[in-house]
């Protein structure tokens, strides 16, 4: 694993373990970014396991929701 150490906490959840080594085997860049992309995410909402449990409509208005916060900061939509 070459993700983030900023991240590695993450690893100790088995559903994100079994994603991100999943998602290795396509592509380890692809991985390593999204990956980071979920770590900021979990900094940002502390709601990793609330996340995983969410029914997907609530979890895509959620994710809605935090793409434009972040644009209202001036990041990236991304």
């Amino acid at each position: 694993m070459t993700s983030s150490r900023k991240y590695r906490r993450l690893f100790e959840d088995a559903d994100v373990k079994r994603w991100y080594d999943n998602s290795v085997r396509g592509s380890r860049v692809a991985a390593d970014v999204y990956f980071r992309r979920l770590g900021n995410f979990c900094n940002h909402t502390n709601l990793l396991r609330k996340v995983v449990e969410m029914d997907p409509e609530e979890r895509f208005n959620l994710l809605l929701d935090f793409v434009y916060t972040m644009e209202e900061k001036g990041h990236a939509g991304s």
